[in-house]
C-alpha cells in the first residue's frame, strides 16, 4: 500500500528498498540538489506539513522504509556522558560539568531532530567511604562503565544517527576509549549476533596480537564503520589518579586505547593550567610528528586556570568551572550542532576570571605533589621547567610528550591571559590565601604571545 508523504519532484517509482542505509543513500542522491546534505528524508520531515507543497504518494517497500518514514524519517543524537570518579548526581555534593551538561541537554534542536542523553556515573559514587576510595584508587569499574555505554549506545543506535560523547577525568578516559571501542568495531546491530565479550576482548588485546578473522566477524555482525561526531572531555586522566598504586594500575589498564581516531569529526578537550599532582597527568590528543588531522577533522585544546576540578567542576565555588563548562557548550553546538538548553546554563553559572581556585597539592596523599610539583607544559613549553630543575633531573615529572607525537590545536582560553598578572584567592584545606596569578608553566607562554 502506498505511503502519503510530502517529497519535493516526480515519484521515485523505480525505487526499491532492500535496506534502510541503501534507501537513505539513493534518496541522498536523488535529492542532493535541494541543498540539504541529508537528501530526501529531512525535506520529507519539513513538507509533510506544509500546506503549500503538494503531497504525492511514494510507493515504499520493504520492512526498514516502512520503519524510517514512521519514526519521521529523521537522524537523531544519542549522546553519553560519562562522569568523574566519585562523582555522581544523586548526592549531596556539587555537580560536575558532565552532569551539568547532560542536564542542559535538550530532547530536540531547532529543527527537531530528536536527541536522547544516556549519563554514567562516576566510578565508586554509591559505596562507603573506604570501599568508595579503594575502588576508586585502583580504577576498578572502568571496564563496566564503558561496556555498559557501549550497550546503551547499540539499544539506540540506527544508520545516520550522530554520536557524541562527554567526560571528565576518568570518564573523560572512559569517553575516548569507548571512541576507539566505536572505531574497531562499530555498533552492533540487532539481532545479528554481535559477542560484545569477545569483542571487548580483542579490543583489550594489542593490535599486532589481534585475530583479523576474529574482528572482521564481529564487524560483520555491526553498523561498521561509524562515525563519531563529537568527543568533549575535560581534563582527561591519563593515569588514574593514586599515587599509591600507579604500577598496577599503568598494567591493568595498559591497552585502553585513548588516541585519537581518525572516525572523530570534533574533538573538544578542555585542560587544566594548575593541577600539579603527577597521578592526574594530563593525556592530551597527539600524532605522529608529520601527520596530519584527517579531512574534514576538527579539534580543539584548550588550557584554563584552575586544577582538575576547578575545570571540570565538583567544587561548591565554581566561577572558573563554568567558563569551561560554558566554553564545552557553546563549541560542541557551533561545531556539530547538538542543543543545549542555553537559557538553563545562562542562569545556573556564574563565570569569573578573576574567581577563587584550589590548591590540588592538600591531603597526605598528594603532600609529595606540593613539594616536588608535576610540571604541566602547555605547547611543549620546556622553559616552564626552572633550569636547576632542568639540569639535575631533565624533563622527569613534566608532561613532556613522548619522543615523535606533537600535540594538536593547543591554546589558552581568554580567561586566562584577563587572569594572568592578577590576585586571586587560593583555597587550601579551608583556608584562603591571596596570592598573584603567575603559574611558571603559563609564563613562557604568555611571554612569547606578547612578543
Amino acid at each position: 500500500m502506498p505511503v502519503r508523504v510530502g517529497v519535493p519532484g516526480a515519484c521515485p517509482t523505480d525505487l526499491t528498498c532492500k535496506s534502510q542505509k541503501e534507501m537513505f543513500q539513493d534518496c541522498r542522491d536523488r535529492f542532493h540538489s535541494f541543498g540539504h546534505p541529508r537528501g530526501a528524508f529531512v525535506w520529507l520531515r519539513s513538507f509533510r506539513c506544509s500546506p503549500h507543497i503538494r503531497p504525492i504518494y511514494w510507493p515504499v517497500t520493504g520492512r526498514h522504509c516502512q520503519k524510517w518514514i514512521a519514526r519521521g524519517g529523521m537522524m537523531k543524537r544519542i549522546a553519553i556522558f560519562f562522569d568523574g570518579t566519585w562523582n555522581d548526581v544523586d548526592g549531596d555534593a556539587p555537580l560536575t560539568n558532565v552532569a551539568k551538561l547532560h542536564k542542559a541537554l535538550r530532547s530536540a534542536d531547532g529543527n527537531r531532530f530528536r536527541q536522547v542523553g544516556h549519563y554514567v556515573e562516576g566510578i565508586a559514587s554509591s559505596m562507603g567511604e573506604i570501599a568508595q576510595f579503594l575502588k576508586g584508587a585502583v580504577g576498578y569499574g572502568v571496564e563496566e562503565r564503558i561496556q555498559r555505554a557501549y550497550g546503551l549506545l547499540a539499544a539506540d543506535y540506527e544508520p545516520s544517527d550522530e554520536i557524541h560523547i562527554f567526560g571528565f577525568s576518568r570518564g573523560a578516559y572512559q569517553s575516548r576509549s569507548l571512541a576507539s571501542l566505536i572505531t574497531l568495531f562499530g555498533v552492533p546491530k540487532h539481532g545479528a549476533g554481535f559477542d560484545p565479550a569477545k569483542a571487548w576482548a580483542l579490543y583489550r588485546t594489542r593490535e599486532s596480537r589481534r585475530n583479523d578473522t576474529d574482528v572482521a566477524a564481529l564487524r560483520a555482525a555491526a553498523h561498521y564503520p561509524v562515525r563519531i561526531k563529537c568527543v568533549g572531555v575535560w581534563d582527561t586522566v591519563g593515569n588514574l589518579g593514586n599515587p599509591f598504586v600507579s604500577g598496577f594500575v599503568s598494567r591493568k589498564f595498559a591497552f585502553h586505547d585513548v588516541r585519537l581516531t581518525d572516525q572523530i569529526e570534533t574533538g573538544l578537550h578542555a585542560l587544566s593550567i594548575d593541577d600539579v599532582r603527577g597521578p592526574f597527568r594530563p593525556s592530551l590528543w597527539t600524532l605522529p610528528e608529520g601527520q596530519m588531522l584527517a579531512p574534514n577533522q576538527h579539534i580543539e585544546q584548550v588550557w584554563f586556570a584552575g586544577s582538575h576540578a576547578d575545570v571540570g567542576g565538583g567544587f561548591a565555588e565554581t566561577a572558573l568551572s563554568d567558563i569551561a563548562l560554558r566554553w564545552m557548550a557553546e563549541r560542541a553546538t557551533a561545531t556539530t550542532g547538538i542543543a543545549f538548553d542555553d537559557a538553563l546554563i545562562a542562569r545556573t553559572t556564574h563565570p569569573d576570571p578573576l574567581g577563587p581556585q584550589h590548591s590540588s597539592a592538600t591531603g597526605s596523599i598528594f603532600f609529595w605533589s606540593g613539594l616536588f610539583p608535576f610540571i604541566r607544559l602547555i605547547r611543549q613549553a620546556k622553559d616552564a621547567i626552572p633550569p636547576l630543575r632542568r639540569m639535575l633531573i631533565g624533563s622527569w615529572r613534566s608532561g613532556t610528550l613522548p619522543r615523535g607525537q606533537v600535540s594538536i590545536n593547543e591554546r589558552i582560553h581568554e580567561s586566562v591571559e584577563q587572569r594572568f598578572g592578577a590576585r586571586i584567592i587560593e583555597l587550601a584545606a579551608g583556608r584562603a590565601r591571596t596570592k598573584t596569578y603567575q603559574p611558571g608553566n603559563l609564563i613562557p607562554v604568555i611571554k612569547k604571545k606578547t612578543t
